[in-house]
């Protein structure tokens, strides 16, 4: 999967659960149009993000339980040219150097 379409589900994931909207796993899944167990894959690298979420059994849908926003940024740093030589095709050091990360902003 590539990395927009990646970030693209994160943040519908994020919308639904702002809207409290998300419904349980297996709706979930069908609203994305991936699997249950893409579900729970998902939810987990926004944990290791930092996101705060759960699912609510009494709103049935997955929540966050601290308010804040999700933060998505890209930031790179320029290579030296002592980096520039070691690079095979500019991507070895482009994986080091192009940060994608994404957190809840409090």
């Amino acid at each position: 999967m590539s990395a927009i379409r990646y970030i693209n589900k994160i943040l519908r994931i994020n919308t639904l659960v702002k809207l409290r909207a998300t419904g349980n796993p297996r709706e979930l899944a069908d609203k994305l149009g991936i699997s249950e167990r893409s579900v729970y894959e998902y939810i987990s690298n926004m944990k290791e993000l930092g996101a705060p979420i759960a699912f609510s059994y009494s709103h049935n849908s997955y929540i966050y339980y601290k308010d804040g926003d999700l933060v998505i940024s890209f930031s790179h740093d320029v290579l030296d040219e002592e980096e520039e030589k070691i690079t095979f095709g500019g991507f070895r050091e482009w994986t080091k150097r192009f940060n994608i990360t994404a957190e809840i902003a409090q």
